[in-house]
């Protein structure tokens, strides 16, 4: 490999209390061969100077002030920039394991081949306690991720290397994305067919911070994210050399299921932000039917994330958003079809909370969290009563 095998790129807006964990997850890494090109777009506080003063006296990292120009803007920026045969991604509040690149480099060393390596990742709390994503359809579609990359992007910006010519190739970063633009880089390199290796291991850490995702626009996060999959169930000029079978795209038949189930998510994003959603509802009508369970399944993953916590916080989450989840799923019970859906969505979720809870290693805190709430202790009577149910009939007839 050359001296400069990995180029890390960083935007960083207003990023100042996240420059010293970065530099230090970049410096712990066992691999040498990699720099780093930290690109300040536009900051209002002192972002520069923090992170000059974090790398003072490490050749390896660069800094490149911009205008404020947007997160595609800067990682173009930054890849323009770079010396590496390899780019990865990290954002400025996320890190990564000592071993990552040195991981990566054995993978590209035993097949040469390979443009494009991704690893495990897991959501972190400020506690330090993470959680792992487990993703079994795309782990099983190993050699071709395009089938789950055009309807759901379970793949963090940090959580992959690419070859910088296959990233140029297909064009980079949509600077008209304002947000989904790292799914839309992934959805074309899928379509284009990069050749790709998986490592198992849990390398990626995606910081949640309660709070963060307040700030965001979730109409906008719901209108680039349509656009991400509409383009990617039709044909897209920006891919010179697909491969020939997704030339059109994903089959244009799923497109209305995947377009609701964005809708949904940005509604249970802005739920567990706090933030207001009713706009998402109006301007985007349902276009396939809905079931009660698979609005109920979009509350129980994506609140909490939105919420700056973990699946398994739903018990302790659940005093302090039940009464925004109420009205969401009234909300969406109408979206979907009509008032009367509201009781089975909410006796859904209800039922995925004290389930998971209940699975838990830390039994005695979760049961007593999910029993402090009258309303899912009776729904953890219920599914008890049903086990024992079948339990008796089972028996019954033996």
């Amino acid at each position: 490999m050359t001296a400069v095998a990995v180029s890390v790129v960083i935007p960083a807006r207003n990023a100042a209390r996240w420059a010293e964990p970065v530099v230090a997850t970049l410096r712990a890494q066992t691999f040498t061969g990699w720099e780093a090109i930290v690109v300040d777009d536009g900051s209002t506080d002192d972002t520069a100077a923090a992170f000059e003063r974090s790398f003072a006296g490490d050749p390896r990292f660069r800094l490149i002030r911009q205008p404020a120009s947007g997160v595609s803007t800067a990682r173009n920026t930054g890849i323009a920039a770079a010396n590496g045969d390899w780019l990865h991604f990290l954002d400025a509040d996320d890190r990564i394991d000592p071993t990552l690149f040195a991981r990566c480099a054995d993978v590209v060393c035993a097949d040469p081949t390979v443009e494009f390596v991704r690893c495990g990742w897991a959501r972190e709390l400020p506690s330090g306690r993470w959680q792992p994503e487990v993703h079994t359809d795309l782990d099983k579609a190993e050699a071709d991720m395009f089938p789950v990359l055009a309807v759901r992007c379970p793949i963090p910006i940090h959580g992959y290397v690419v070859r910088r010519s296959v990233v140029s190739e297909v064009g980079g970063f949509d600077t008209e994305l304002v947000v989904a633009e790292d799914w839309d880089l992934l959805v074309r390199l899928a379509r284009r067919g990069v050749r790709l290796r998986r490592i198992a291991e849990t390398l990626a850490f995606y910081r949640l911070t309660e709070g963060s995702a307040s700030r965001r626009d979730f109409f906008r996060v719901c209108a680039d994210t349509r656009a991400v999959v509409t383009r990617a169930h039709s044909n897209d000029p920006r891919v010179p050399t697909p491969r020939p079978e997704y030339a059109a795209g994903a089959p244009a038949s799923c497109l209305a299921s995947v377009l609701d189930g964005i809708v949904l998510w940005a509604v249970a994003c802005a739920v567990g932000a706090g933030a207001p959603y009713r706009d998402v509802l109006d301007a985007f009508p349902r276009a396939a039917p809905l079931s009660p369970d698979a609005i109920a399944e979009s509350l129980f993953y994506s609140v909490p994330v939105a919420a700056g916590a973990l699946r398994s916080e739903w018990p302790h989450l659940w005093p302090r958003r039940s009464e925004r989840v109420d009205a969401a799923i009234a909300d969406l019970a109408v979206w979907a079809g009509g008032a009367s859906l509201g009781r089975p969505i909410g006796r859904s979720l209800e039922r995925l909370i004290v389930i998971d809870a209940l699975k838990r290693p830390r039994t005695l805190r979760t049961a007593s969290a999910v029993l402090r709430s009258p309303r899912l202790a009776r729904t953890a009577i219920t599914l008890a009563a049903g086990r024992a149910t079948r339990t008796v009939r089972r028996q019954s007839q033996l």
